[in-house]
């Protein structure tokens, strides 16, 4: 049940990882924060018993390591970072309604199950939608990814659970809605195989019309 504002109820969470992986190479801010808390609490121990040569040669190795963690994060790209990616470059093509570069990013047998098409639209049909409704009647001024969750389905399949805030040209007042977005890898790289609505802004009922 959608609150005063109308602002959708968020789905049930998807189960997201906090491994090795993801600490390291993709919140390595966390392990990061813990090294260099570690450098200085040891440079205030060593440095209360005289010995700040010490606490300081372990405080420089900390920040070393500290800025180490960084650049294999920034160096090393997961999966799930680069599905992000390819939501964001999915939602900037669709607003921009570059069906050229949307149709890169759909597998195809990719296909849009929403309420005006229940039985699903396959990639042709999403790419027909996308100039007809965004190109003309919808036409979106500014979007953004309020909220992204990524998590694994199983061996090359991601499913992906986003809230979105677009701002139509004719309105000019943001609405904000939930997508569910499944992804495969079928060879080097991610591509969409599944879009669906989750919950629009003052739509009633069920937007995936399944």
């Amino acid at each position: 049940m959608q609150n005063a504002l109308q602002l959708p109820d968020a789905p049930p969470p998807l189960n997201e990882p906090l491994g090795v992986s993801v600490l390291l190479f993709e919140q390595p801010w966390i392990l990061m924060a813990a090294v260099l808390a570690a450098g200085l609490f040891a440079f205030w121990t060593f440095n209360r018993r005289s010995r700040a040569s010490m606490g300081l040669a372990i405080l420089v190795g900390c920040i070393a390591l500290a800025g180490l963690l960084a650049l294999v994060a920034k160096l090393v790209v997961t999966d799930r970072e680069r599905v992000a990616i390819g939501m964001r470059e999915l939602l900037d093509a669709t607003a921009r309604v570059d069906t050229a570069r949307i149709g890169t990013l759909l597998d195809p047998q990719a296909h849009l199950y929403y309420f005006k098409s229940p039985g699903g639209l396959d990639r042709e049909g999403i790419l027909a939608a996308v100039r007809s409704d965004l190109g003309q009647a919808y036409r979106v001024k500014d979007w953004g990814i309020q909220e992204l969750q990524i998590a694994s389905l199983g061996e090359g399949t991601m499913a992906t659970q986003m809230r979105v805030r677009v701002t139509p040209e004719a309105w000019n007042f943001p609405h904000v809605s939930w997508w569910s977005v499944e992804w495969k890898k079928p060879d080097s790289e991610w591509r969409v195989i599944s879009i669906r609505p989750l919950a629009i802004q003052f739509f009633q009922g069920n937007p995936s019309g399944r």
